[in-house]
């Protein structure tokens, strides 16, 4: 399975690469909103983990650039936020396609358990 992880944090992707490498995940990274949308056609990914804050494109407006596109839209998105959220956030991530959120600091065991359950709703259990 193939995950691209957006983030402009380098120590953040460094983090999340090694997270998924060591489950056995192939792993493309991209450094903000308008990279990761090109990696997400280029490399069609099985999944998408993005940072909400990012400069450039935040993570709002790159799931929407996502979802309003036939070639992505079907692509679940994980997104990472490291400030609380508000219920309003929340609701307009999940309203605009956002399947899952986790939170930083990242943990690695939260965030496959996040990866799995994500795909396991994509796939029927």
């Amino acid at each position: 399975m193939k995950i691209l992880a957006i983030d402009d944090e380098a120590v953040i992707r460094t983090l999340i690469e090694a997270i998924l490498i060591n489950e056995g995940y192939d792993v493309v990274l991209g450094e903000d909103g308008e990279i990761g949308v090109a990696r997400a056609k280029s490399e069609k990914p099985d999944l998408i983990i993005t940072d909400m804050s990012m400069p450039k494109m935040t993570g709002f407006e790159l799931i929407r650039t996502l979802k309003n596109d036939a070639e992505t839209k079907d692509i679940p998105i994980i997104a990472l936020t490291a400030t609380a959220q508000t219920q309003d956030d929340r609701i307009e991530a999940y309203e605009g396609g956002v399947d899952a959120f986790d939170t930083k600091p990242i943990d690695a065991r939260r965030l496959i358990d996040k990866i799995r359950d994500t795909m396991s709703k994509r796939i029927g259990g």
